[in-house]
């Protein structure tokens, strides 16, 4: 807001955005979703489109039909229709990001950043932040420069307890992209670097059966479509927003079989080790928050189904007229993975020994986590009855989700026993587990390596309906010698409902 706002201990926004600094990247929310508004609505009008259309002029207001409409959900600054899925929200790997959330007067809300590795202390990722009335900023830090983070797909969705389940049916969900921004990956090859990084080799899908109804869209739509160059490589990330109460698994299918080659590149926003995977895949079974990025490329039309309904469809265009793009995933010509450069939040842990992990089980039902309920407010503690040792591995022993998806904030789980399969690689890092193939002789083990952030670590099961029963709760994550400065910066631009103490510990 251009406006000057009056806040305790601050007399101007111009004053709260010098607390920041000028390394700290300060932006609207238009400006740090980049290169998203009107995207969806851009997709709409392409559907509609007959014949083609002079280019709109720059000055010339936009008259696109919205996809859709939102119960809940979020807009740009300026914007006069709130549609879903929200806005894509683009953030640069190695920079510091402010982003404030506009309160509503109806409804109070905050924000989950899906995926990321960033802190939920001060102006962090905590569940129990919110904010009401158009007059009030919650304020966001997204630290992605002193906290080391890699570039991949992740999301943002309502994570206010009591009503997110409600807010996310309404819309109030959409895809986060880090990018990579000249960062190291793990390969050098000019061609690989460019299908990762050009925005002409990115294509976007958001599944959801928000509506509540058994079915599912794409991008916001019954029925997408993907244009694409006929036998080129394309990124095409996908994240999959499933609001059932008893749906852990939903496929995801490519057809026919043979017109599109397809390998998988990371998971949950984070690469595999070797990119891309050399098998070629076309059905995939997510979470109900599941990301998956994959190189696809086709020589023919193609249909998307989820479960067995189509939902998108892929045409080519003839490469008489549009050659094919540059860019591979692959090195030496078009044949070979690659390994990918490693932070040590996503590093190899499956070579540790056993007196190098700390162990316990976790056990994830309806209502609770190890017997935890979120009404409780109690924190979850590990076998000791104390809080998780900075810098330590966890390795944990899961249980109870073959029907209850376990997603832990901030730390991914590395996946190290073949119990969480099917859906799982053994070595691979994921946020988000769901292992029905699990057994008593056969269970599914994870480790966690819990470096870089400290404090409160959220912990749920990723059905909404669940996670609302009580089925959340968190650890802490505790270091010898505190350095936080997360105090550094405005957490709130007028009034927002914030604790007044900081969560409790296993030693409280």
């Amino acid at each position: 807001k251009e406006t000057e706002m009056i806040v305790p201990g601050i007399r101007s926004k111009d004053e709260a955005d010098e607390l920041f600094a000028e390394e700290v990247k300060i932006a609207e929310i238009e400006e740090i979703m980049n290169n998203s508004e009107n995207k969806y609505q851009q997709q709409q009008q392409q559907h509609q489109q007959q014949e083609p259309q002079e280019p709109e002029e720059e000055d010339k207001p936009d008259t696109s039909t919205p996809v859709n409409t939102a119960t809940f959900g979020y807009r740009l600054e300026g914007s006069s229709h709130c549609s879903w899925p929200g806005p894509i929200m683009r953030l640069q790997r190695g920079e510091k990001h402010g982003l404030f959330l506009k309160g509503n007067n109806n409804v109070a809300t905050n924000l989950h950043f899906h995926g990321l590795h960033t802190t939920s202390k001060g102006a962090g990722d905590w569940l129990y932040r919110s904010v009401q009335g158009e007059e009030n900023l919650l304020v966001y830090e997204l630290d992605l420069k002193n906290k080391p983070h890699m570039g991949g797909t992740h999301w943002y969705h309502s994570h206010l307890h009591g009503a997110s389940w409600d807010h996310v049916k309404g819309g109030a969900f959409g895809m986060i992209v880090v990018e990579d921004n000249g960062h190291e990956v793990g390969t050098n090859e000019p061609n690989v670097l460019a299908f990762l990084n050009e925005k002409q080799h990115e294509k976007t899908l958001v599944f959801d059966d928000s509506q509540n109804n058994q079915q599912f869209f794409a991008n916001g739509l019954a029925e997408e479509t993907l244009e694409l160059v006929k036998d080129s490589w394309y990124r095409l990330r996908m994240l999959m927003v499933g609001i059932g109460s008893h749906r852990s698994e939903i496929k995801v299918e490519f057809e026919p079989q043979d017109d599109c080659e397809i390998h998988t590149l990371a998971n949950d926003g984070i690469f595999r080790f070797q990119v891309p995977n050399p098998v070629h895949q076309t059905e995939f079974v997510l979470s109900p928050s599941s990301r998956v990025d994959v190189a696809i490329r086709c020589s023919g039309t193609a249909n998307i189904l989820v479960d067995t309904d189509v939902v998108a469809k892929i045409i080519t265009t003839d490469t008489s007229t549009t050659p094919p793009l540059a860019g591979t995933p692959f090195e030496d010509g078009g044949a070979a993975s690659w390994p990918s450069a490693r932070l040590d939040y996503t590093r190899q842990l499956l070579d540790l020994a056993a007196s190098e992990v700390s162990t316990m089980k976790i056990r994830v039902d309806e209502t609770s986590i190890n017997g935890v309920n979120e009404a409780r407010h109690k924190p979850l503690c590990n076998d000791d009855g104390k809080d998780f040792a900075y810098g330590s591995v966890q390795e944990w022993k899961l249980e109870g989700t073959a029907t209850h998806p376990f997603h832990v904030h901030i730390h991914p789980l590395q996946v190290v026993s073949h119990g969480c399969g099917p859906h799982h690689e053994v070595g691979e890092y994921y946020d988000t587990i769901i292992a029905p193939d699990a057994s008593l002789r056969n269970p599914c083990i994870v480790r966690v390596s819990l470096v870089d952030i400290d404090g409160p670590t959220t912990v749920h099961c990723h059905l909404f309906e669940h996670a609302e029963h009580g089925a959340l709760t968190w650890f802490n994550v505790v270091k010898e010698e505190d350095d936080d400065t997360t105090n550094d910066v405005p957490t709130c631009i007028g009034t927002c409902n914030e604790p007044e103490q900081p969560p409790p510990k296993c030693s409280e």
